[in-house]
């Protein structure tokens, strides 16, 4: 069960990937009619990053679930994945969503 419910969580952080498309499709959209261009170019790209990210730590979870030490799991995919969410989070509430006020 433990095993299952580590690919479950990391299944879930796929959702963050259809947060992104909507900020880019919609969001990044209405901003960039009104000249701010700029920062949502970099954080489609940083989004492309993330989504690899996202897509290496699913495909490597499975070859890590019969290891009861998953510490290498972690500080390889997780934690680069938990910094750039960290990061995102952070532009989107300090610059892009700051500047649509």
């Amino acid at each position: 069960m433990v095993g299952n419910r580590r690919v479950i969580n990391v299944q879930k952080i796929r959702q963050c990937s259809i947060h992104y498309a909507r900020k880019e499709q919609l969001f990044f959209t209405f901003l960039e009619k009104y000249g701010f261009a700029g920062p949502s170019k970099v954080m489609w790209g940083k989004h492309n990053e993330i989504r690899d990210l996202i897509k290496s730590a699913i495909l490597n979870i499975e070859k890590e679930e019969k290891k009861e030490d998953l510490k290498p799991y972690i500080n390889e995919y997780m934690n680069p994945l938990v910094e750039e969410f960290e990061g995102m989070i952070f532009q989107e509430g300090n610059i892009l969503f700051s500047a649509a006020r």
